[in-house]
């Protein structure tokens, strides 16, 4: 964290540097002290001093940027299985829980590690705590098995509780249901 910090404030100075050199360049007359040697050298300084500015933007541009694919290396070269595949799978293997509905998966890359976090509603019926116990680690042993990523960590947030409707068992007076 203190190495992306220490990146971040060098491109910021670079950024600074080159706005400077941009304005030097351009208005050299508000400098009496420094003796220019005609217009290349305004121009290349001006020129070098653009190149500056745009990678300097670029680059912290691309600090903010969260990776939305994961990537592995193999032996026989690199695997990039997308966001949305980890989440497909995932409804898939929640889904098949009859004690759990409206799922709704999401996941993360911090640090080149895969995080899932899986909201769903849960029926109060049910065994909620030994349910998610069991999603969680279903959920890391599939995506392993089924895509090669290692899960960091499964975290399912249980935001609704529901009853669950009972069977309409209604009888009308004549005895046809």
């Amino acid at each position: 964290m203190v190495r992306k910090l220490i990146f971040a404030l060098a491109w910021v100075g670079i950024f600074i540097i080159s706005l400077g050199g941009i304005y030097l360049g351009i208005i050299p007359e508000y400098f009496y002290n420094v003796d220019f040697y005609g217009y290349a050298f305004r121009g290349a300084l001006i020129g070098l001093s653009t190149i500056y500015l745009l990678l300097a933007i670029e680059k912290l541009l691309s600090n903010f940027e969260k990776p939305k694919d994961y990537e592995i290396q193999t032996e026989n070269g690199k695997l990039t299985v997308s966001s949305s595949s980890v989440n497909n799978l995932v409804k898939e293997i929640v889904g098949s829980s009859p004690d759990i509905k409206n799922i709704r998966p999401s996941n993360k890359i911090k640090r080149k590690k895969l995080f899932i976090t899986v909201k769903v509603d849960a029926y109060t019926d049910s065994e909620i705590s030994k349910n998610i116990l069991d999603l969680q680690s279903q959920i890391k042993d599939y995506v392993f098995e089924y895509l090669g990523v290692e899960v960091e960590n499964v975290e399912v947030k249980v935001s609704k509780l529901v009853k669950r409707k009972a069977a309409s068992g209604f009888r009308s007076e004549r005895g046809d249901e």
